[in-house]
């Protein structure tokens, strides 16, 4: 896995890199692997409609590419994948909108790339030859707007009414 760096929560902007939260590429070896990212919405806050996470990618040339593929899960579960491209082993890329995942609480986001080689006679030594790579350039846009508290405002002022009228 990557080196990682933790930033300070406060200096995060709305919109950042992998690189500026920390990372360096990301390179993955072999046949099966994966990545997990966490993306942590406070509970006071939702994300708006066009929140996003844009992974650019690079990839190994030496793959199957009618069987090579990205899975990105959320939660575990299934949400959607691609299938890799010899035209794009240098730059693809693929965009998840956040919104559509959660508007608030934490987002678990994996990536599974199923890495199949194209030469199947010696696909012990060719498979730890492949790779795919998760650009530190790749893009986290995470705007949030603040969700009105006035529910829980009035809850609280009744309780302390019913409270003082019972002593």
């Amino acid at each position: 896995m990557s080196e990682y760096k933790p930033k300070d929560c406060e200096t995060l902007k709305e919109k950042s890199t992998l690189k500026e939260l920390g990372y360096k590429d990301i390179v993955l070896n072999s046949i099966d692997n994966e990545a997990e990212f966490f993306i942590e919405i406070p509970k006071d806050k939702s994300l708006t409609k066009d929140a996003y996470f844009e992974f650019y990618l690079r990839y190994s040339n030496l793959l199957d590419f009618n069987k090579s593929s990205l899975c990105i899960m959320v939660n575990d579960v299934p949400y959607t994948d691609k299938t890799l491209s010899l035209e794009k082993i240098q730059r693809d890329s693929i965009r998840i909108n956040l919104r559509e995942i959660a508007e608030t609480g934490t987002i678990k986001l994996k990536l599974k790339f199923n890495l199949i080689p194209k030469n199947k006679k010696d696909v012990a030594d060719v498979a730890e030859n492949l790779f795919a790579v998760i650009l530190s350039d790749s893009i986290l846009y995470k705007p949030t707007k603040q969700e009105k508290e006035e529910t829980f405002f009035i809850f609280l002022h009744l309780l302390s009414k019913m409270e003082s009228s019972t002593t």
